[in-house]
């Protein structure tokens, strides 16, 4: 017997085309919903998270919360294993999310692990600071 392919909405196509877009950036469903509406493809809060709800069960998204203020920002996952293992970065100056591609930062999660029998939750872990872009004098930005 086939299998049925899963039902997709024009609204969760326009959401997956949005994360694509941003290859690699995080995004707010606040950001989302402004970058929709301006591109005249007005999508509501609520449908917006129910749909990356489901996208995230599906793989295709990943959800990243980082504090109480900051809340969730949510990342696509192209299938072609763009997002590897990695700790992320989080600017508390301009609210940068980066990902932090470091063999370094890796032999440190082997450590954790292999000298304190404890694994790290890499889809968990923000390391908070200040980036190089507002380290500079006259240079930091505020969260916009």
């Amino acid at each position: 017997m086939k299998q049925k392919a899963p039902y997709k909405t024009r609204q969760q196509e326009l959401i997956v085309q949005h994360l694509a877009a941003l290859a690699g950036q995080h995004t707010t469903v606040a950001q989302m919903a402004a970058a929709l509406r301006a591109a005249g493809t007005p999508i509501g809060t609520a449908t917006l998270y129910r749909q990356l709800e489901k996208l995230e069960q599906a793989g295709l998204v990943r959800r990243y919360t980082l504090n109480d203020v900051a809340g969730t920002c949510y990342e696509y996952l192209p299938l072609d294993g763009h997002c590897d293992d990695h700790l992320h970065l989080k600017c508390e100056q301009c609210g940068t999310l980066v990902h932090l591609n470091c063999h370094q930062a890796d032999g440190f999660q082997a450590h954790i692990k292999s000298e304190h029998g404890f694994s790290v939750n890499h889809t968990k872990t923000v390391l908070y600071g200040t980036c190089a872009s507002c380290t500079k004098p006259g240079t930091a930005q505020r969260p916009g």
